[in-house]
């Protein structure tokens, strides 16, 4: 792999080891396929008698964690993420959530208190402890004082940015009653609150990195609608749309409370799989690993296509990942992967044709 650098030193690799199995390759038919292909094969080795702590999961992107994280959670498979959070403790995502739980519920001071000012808006704490006393004067839900009052405690920018975001709520009321997709209300909310904007604005590596675990959100919000359509077919008959998004939002406000009740309980166990990006992986060793979305656009990642410094760093970090197994190696892809709206059909990463074929099990 790594001997197609053309910009390294040469040097000669060894070990002491014998053979061992071939590098497995699997293609699966979409990303859910796929975190089912991964966690199947670690229980397997557990039962095995392999350590979990002695299995990796490593991912060129962070954003690809969600979907094993969830199918872990669904096979009690206790798992700990190294250099970074979990997928619905991550910023960007809880600030969604928070939103959420402000159209839903007026009086939830701590989901208010996140977002007024995320993206920041200019509303600092004096700002924000004046908005509460006016709420207590008035003996209302803070959100709900805020939807009614003609006038705000406030001036300057932080007038401008709490009027901004009574525009928000304001919307958030109408779409509450008038959408039936949970889907395009987190769409729409991402626009009107102009949060992918301020993390483009950003211009680091750490804002794209989020921008894309947003991304993320809405593939789960869709998965999360279809399946919930499914189960629920027989209350649908006749009931209004405003009930119907309502129902859909407790719903999944419950599931994302519910597994992070577990991920608190996975915490206690000392032996957890590890997921973690291969730029954290750097350094460390495990009998067994699984690089997943081996996919061009992924992995390589689609902003070092333009240049070859970009592709051989890449490279590299394919060697990194793959010489992290001491024993045993996964490589998967999915053939299509749901991306923000839609499910694009995915091409097999470039790195898996420098691969010996006499080495690989498909």
């Amino acid at each position: 792999m790594i001997a197609k650098n053309q910009y390294r030193h040469a040097k000669t690799i060894w070990t002491e080891q014998g053979p061992g199995p071939k590098i497995k390759v699997a293609n699966l038919e979409d990303d859910r396929k796929e975190a089912q292909y991964v966690v199947n094969c670690i229980r397997s080795l557990i039962l095995e008698g392999m350590p979990g702590r002695e299995i990796a999961v490593l991912y060129r992107v962070n954003s690809i964690s969600r979907v094993f994280e969830e199918e872990c959670l669904r096979q009690r498979i206790p798992y700990k993420i190294v250099g970074g959070f979990r997928f619905y403790e991550r910023k960007e995502i809880k600030d969604i959530i928070g939103y959420l739980k402000v159209l839903m519920n007026p009086f939830d001071v701590i989901a208010f208190r996140r977002v007024i000012n995320t993206p920041p808006r200019g509303v600092g704490r004096v700002s924000l402890e004046k908005l509460e006393l006016e709420a207590q004067r008035s003996e209302k839900p803070i959100a709900q004082w805020l939807l009614e009052s003609e006038s705000l405690p406030v001036t300057g920018k932080a007038k401008s940015g709490v009027a901004e975001f009574k525009d928000v709520l304001s919307w958030g009321q109408r779409a509450l009653s008038e959408e039936e997709s949970l889907a395009d209300v987190i769409f729409q909310l991402l626009e009107k609150t102009r949060y992918i904007d301020f993390l483009k604005d950003e211009r680091t590596e750490e804002a794209k990195e989020r921008e894309e675990n947003l991304k993320e959100l809405m593939s789960a919000v869709q998965e999360f609608e279809e399946r919930w359509h499914l189960e629920n077919q027989e209350i649908l008959q006749g009931v209004d749309s405003k009930s119907i998004l309502q129902k859909k939002i407790f719903d999944f406000l419950e599931r994302i409370a519910l597994i992070s009740d577990a991920d608190q309980l996975d915490e206690v166990e000392e032996d957890q799989v590890t997921f973690m990006s291969l730029h954290a992986a750097k350094g460390l060793e495990f009998q067994a690993c699984f690089m997943a979305a081996m996919e061009d656009g992924l992995f390589t990642s689609v902003r070092s296509l333009d240049s070859m410094n970009g592709l051989e760093e890449e490279r590299r970090l394919c060697y990194v990942g793959m010489t992290r197994a001491k024993e045993r190696l996964y490589l998967t892809r999915s053939e299509r992967r749901r991306t923000f709206g839609s499910i694009n059909d995915q091409i097999a990463s470039r790195f898996l044709a420098d691969i010996p074929q006499g080495l690989m099990e498909y």
